[in-house]
């Protein structure tokens, strides 16, 4: 199927993943980036190699996404706040890993990543609102060697007239 994966509460367990528009165990949505795979709550398990794809996902409220082959290193695309706030929580097998591609905050939500026992690398991270709001990104957990290697940086939509602050 070509719509959209939601994962909203249980278990979605997937061995492979594949970029936008190829067939994997979260359908075929036609384009890469966070459109495609929403997590809303549960969890999404990838139980596959090590990869790297340009599909991400969007995170709306509090979601685990679980690296759980130890030593895997999974490498995902762009990601994005749905417009409320949230929380992903991180887990995984020992010495596993995850790369988000640029992850933009929408609407001046805030997105709290919680990395457990996983290495978390983050591009870049963008502010978008048409509202005055501040928008923000938390980068907690446990893990260690958590990093925001690229931009930090404010987009606000065509004539929004409004400036934002983005918080890391």
């Amino acid at each position: 199927y070509a719509g959209v994966t939601k994962v909203e509460a249980g278990i979605l367990s997937v061995a492979n993943l594949a970029t936008g528009g190829a067939g994997s165990a979260i359908g075929s949505y036609p384009t890469p980036g966070p459109a495609g795979l929403v997590l809303a709550a549960g969890t999404l398990r990838y139980t596959g190699a090590g990869i790297t794809v340009d599909r991400g996902f969007t995170a709306s409220g509090n979601a685990t996404l679980d690296v759980s082959v130890p030593g895997a290193a999974l490498a995902l695309g762009a990601c994005a706040s749905a417009d409320n706030p949230g929380t992903l929580n991180v887990t995984g097998g020992a010495g596993s890993s995850l790369a988000l591609g640029e992850i933009t905050i929408v609407e001046g939500a805030g997105m709290t990543l919680n990395p457990g026992t996983v290495s978390m690398t983050v591009a870049s991270v963008k502010g978008y609102t048409s509202y005055p709001n501040s928008s923000s990104l938390t980068l907690g957990g446990a893990a260690t060697g958590n990093v925001v290697t690229g931009s930090l940086y404010v987009q606000n939509p065509p004539a929004s007239g409004y400036t934002q602050p983005l918080s890391v």
